[in-house]
């Protein structure tokens, strides 16, 4: 690898040696997420193990997870080409989250018990008094594999945990404002109400109309 300047593997941060692998991953699909590597970009393992200082090991590792969700392809002997996310592609997972999620809601109503509806009420009381937009996202997080926990469907939650390794990152990326974080827990209490009646029709409803808020309002925060 030449200097930083040329190569963009600055915007990749230091990385702890605790849980290389793990770290490794973050970092760069954070970085190609963000835009700072660039679609058509190539990279190497041996490259950015040099720029991290550390083995190629969990670089290789690393290089796997991203290719299998999409963010770069591999090409043998030669390292790997960044893809990036485009609004496109962004568009894609929501529609595919929508669906998906809209069923595992569905699915939850009919096997959700008293101890996860109490739980689902406890993660929207915690939403609703925190102030940290980054906590905000991970209590969020919390309730969609809780419900994905009780739609029973192992393979569907398999497939969604594939999608979410996209959004995540992109979702932090979002600012998120007062009104539709009033929003989201408007949104909440629709599908708690929903679960807690057993009502499968409208829990998928009520879930499908969240995400698509959710998509609607992530577009228009792009608006300059």
């Amino acid at each position: 690898m030449t200097s930083n300047g040329g190569s963009g593997f600055g915007a990749v941060g230091p990385v702890e040696r605790r849980t290389l692998g793990e770290k490794i991953y973050e970092s760069l699909r954070r970085a190609i997420i963000r835009g700072d590597l660039k679609p058509g970009q190539r990279v190497t393992e041996r490259e950015l193990a040099q720029q991290l200082n550390v083995s190629t090991t969990p670089v290789r590792e690393a290089f796997r997870r991203l290719a299998a969700i999409g963010l770069i392809t591999i090409v043998p002997w030669s390292g790997a080409v960044i893809e990036g996310v485009s609004k496109d592609d962004i568009a894609e997972v929501f529609q595919c989250r929508e669906v998906l999620e809209g069923l595992a809601c569905r699915l939850a109503a009919r096997h959700i018990d008293n101890a996860g509806v109490e739980c689902f009420r406890a993660l929207i009381s915690k939403f609703e008094s925190e102030v940290d937009i980054a906590q905000m996202l991970q209590i969020d997080g919390e309730i969609h594999a809780l419900v994905l926990k009780y739609s029973g469907n192992l393979r569907l939650s398999s497939i969604m945990t594939g999608i979410n390794e996209i959004t995540r990152f992109y979702r932090e990326l979002t600012k998120v404002n007062l009104k539709r974080v009033q929003e989201m827990c408007n949104e909440y209490q629709e599908i708690l109400a929903a679960l807690s009646l057993h009502d499968g029709e409208k829990s998928e409803e009520v879930m499908r109309n969240h995400i698509r808020n959710s998509f609607e309002f992530s577009q228009a925060s792009e608006q300059p």
